[in-house]
């Protein structure tokens, strides 16, 4: 039986192990890297009046990071492969259900309490970012009733590399966030690193089945496990968590 067990733990873990053998690992480089990243998200999206929606599986550190710093604040949903727009619209069996997606993983009135939404995704264009946006407003616009409540407003900020040009409309975000070019975490996000530990697998709407939020990786939750533990120990974190811990606020 115990044999069987551990069977059937590789078998679900088998689903979301890519074949990248360095996924999901952790340098104190890197680490400072995607706190410098969370700060800056929440100066921009404050927790009391803000939410944050991560687009897919590449801001899968930055959400990790967030939900260990405030509960009720940040989350992600599975969408891969999303560039539809009004030149290359979704059919309305897709959009329908898009929409269906939508409404299992994403914040209704209760959680929101009147919070805006800013969705965050590594982006090379602004191309994904966009159209999710343009999707959520359109959800948001169709729904009726007192668990969708009023209309969020809903902003797109774009995290980008130095590489590319850093203005928003170059990009296709309401805002942008560079990061340097030659850093860890840049080459984790174009290399695709951190899929394997995101909180949720890939789900391209015209073609994968729609999935539940009750199918999370079980990797997501060690990998979040490490991101807190560097929180306690890490130099460039500490006093910025010891504020937080005093009720200050977060400053450069």
């Amino acid at each position: 039986m115990q044999k069987l067990s551990k069977l059937l733990l590789i078998i679900s873990l088998s689903s979301y192990l890519p074949t990248n053998a360095l996924a999901c690992t952790l340098s104190g480089a890197s680490f400072c890297e995607i706190f410098k990243v969370t700060r800056k998200i929440i100066k921009m999206c404050d927790p009391k009046d803000c939410m944050v929606i991560g687009i897919g599986r590449s801001p899968t550190p930055l959400i990790a990071t967030l939900q260990n710093l405030h509960s009720n604040y940040a989350s992600s949903i599975p969408l891969s492969n999303f560039r539809y727009n009004e030149s290359n619209p979704l059919s309305k069996e897709d959009s329908q259900k898009l929409f269906l997606h939508f409404s299992n993983f994403l914040p209704n009135e209760t959680v929101r309490n009147g919070r805006k939404l800013m969705i965050i995704d590594y982006s090379l264009s602004g191309a994904s970012i966009e159209s999710a946006k343009d999707y959520f407003l359109k959800y948001y616009s169709h729904q009726k009733g007192p668990q969708t409540g009023a209309m969020p407003v809903v902003e797109s900020t774009a995290i980008a590399t130095s590489a590319f040009n850093s203005g928003a409309r170059r990009l296709r975000a309401d805002q942008v966030i560079i990061i340097p070019t030659d850093s860890d975490l840049a080459h984790h996000f174009v290399d695709g690193k951190f899929d394997a530990c995101a909180e949720y697998g890939k789900f391209t709407v015209t073609v994968d089945p729609l999935p539940s939020l009750l199918e999370k990786n079980p990797l997501f939750l060690n990998y979040k496990k490490k991101l807190k533990k560097q929180l306690s120990i890490s130099a460039c974190s500490i006093p910025t968590v010891l504020r937080m811990k005093r009720g200050g606020k977060i400053v450069e």
